[in-house]
């Protein structure tokens, strides 16, 4: 993203896409998602709103476990969704709507695991890591400073 900088970049979420080219004036990432979303809610853009990460605390074990399910390849290998979630859902719905809390944790996390995240997520909330939007134009800023450079 920055050769210059970094040497490697490991991605531990979303899987990496080339930098979009560079928007029209006055078109923001936000009127991009919009656009796309079309009649359904994008969880990135619902996420802005205030107050609607409140619901993830009134439950946070099952917020988490309902989260790192559904979003994970599980809940297709274990045959409750034919494919992975997009990130999309109906208008009028909740996000913790579309998930599914799984009987028991999934193999690749511990109770000991999910004990030090529920911890966190209590202390913390979830509005922070939900809402990465607000840098997002600060951000493809910066990655415009090396176009062409892998």
């Amino acid at each position: 993203m920055r050769p210059d900088v970094f040497r490697a970049v490991a991605a531990l979420s979303v899987p990496y896409l080339r930098p979009l080219p560079a928007l029209p004036e006055g078109v923001t990432m936000n009127d991009v998602m919009r656009q796309a979303a079309g009649e359904r809610e994008f969880y990135r853009l619902f996420f802005q709103q205030a107050g609607v990460a409140d619901d993830l605390r009134a439950d946070v074990e099952g917020s988490l476990r309902a989260i790192l399910y559904t979003l994970s390849g599980d809940v297709v290998a274990d045959g409750v969704h034919k494919t992975g979630w997009d990130g999309y859902f109906p208008k009028g719905e909740g996000f913790l709507d579309q998930l599914v809390v799984p009987d028991t944790l999934p193999s690749w996390i511990t109770e000991h695991d999910m004990a030090f995240y529920v911890g966190e997520y209590s202390r913390t909330g979830f509005q922070g890591g939900l809402n990465p939007t607000p840098t997002s134009t600060r951000y493809r800023r910066s990655l415009g400073r090396s176009p062409g450079r892998r």
